[in-house]
């Protein structure tokens, strides 16, 4: 991702078919059976040709959700066992296969990255794809962990019921609606560092967002029905999420 100096962020559109399927997604939400979700997608700006350090292309414009926190902790969770879509090459399907394979089958999400401000000393910390490739059902739990600050003095714990809230409902919009189809698309969840530890209301400093529709598929493209493999991977985010307020 890049950032505009006006504070956007600019999604490179490195694959033309996929940022056309990205792009319709976001122009056509307004009107779709699943508008509804539209309060936990950023704000989309249309697309413009940019110079930014090495590249030089097309781009989407897209709100930059944590651009109010001064110390932004996010981690990028892509939802859903299957991460290739229907229309995947079978090389391409083995490859997905191949990714986040213990993550995926025992809880039907991954973990591609995050980083979090240490509470203490404000240093700021980044766990890459290697890092969430090693993760499995047992583990994860420790990721999250550590991007909560849960094992410092001010954590972020008042966090999570904001997330079990926000993913419910999206939970229960995915769930009545059997248009929409999500491939390798995940859900944002990010809290600001400099809050932790003051009288404010979490809800105020962390959000829950979903990103990457560049394998989305509508009715019209997919066969209708409910996203079973989207639901899924929510509801197991759901359920380790309120393991941490047991």
């Amino acid at each position: 991702m890049l950032k505009h100096k006006d504070g956007y962020v600019l999604k490179p559109m490195l694959k033309p078919v996929q940022a056309k399927t990205e792009i319709q997604f976001y122009e056509g939400l307004a009107g779709a059976p699943h508008a509804a979700l539209q309060p936990f997608i950023p704000k989309y700006y249309g697309i413009s040709h940019v110079k930014i350090e090495s590249y030089d292309g097309k781009v989407i414009i897209l709100e930059d959700v944590t651009g109010t926190f001064c110390k932004p902790c996010v981690m990028d969770i892509k939802i859903g066992k299957q991460t290739w879509d229907p229309f995947a090459t079978a090389s391409k399907r083995e490859s997905e296969e191949r990714k986040y394979v213990e993550c995926k089958k025992q809880l039907g999400f991954s973990i591609p990255g995050f980083q979090v401000y240490d509470s203490i000393s404000n240093h700021l910390k980044k766990f890459d794809k290697n890092y969430g490739k090693s993760l499995n059902g047992d583990t994860v739990k420790n990721a999250f962990s550590i991007f909560l600050n849960l094992h410092k003095p001010k954590c972020a714990l008042m966090a999570v019921d904001v997330y079990i809230a926000e993913i419910q409902k999206i939970f229960d919009i995915m769930s009545q609606q059997n248009n929409v189809h999500l491939y390798s698309s995940s859900v944002l969840l990010s809290y600001d560092c400099e809050q932790l530890g003051k009288n404010i209301d979490p809800s105020l400093w962390s959000r829950v967002h979903m990103i990457d529709f560049a394998h989305a598929y509508t009715g019209e493209t997919h066969e209708q029905g409910p996203d079973n493999n989207y639901l899924e991977g929510l509801k197991s985010l759901l359920q380790l999420l309120k393991s941490f307020k047991e």
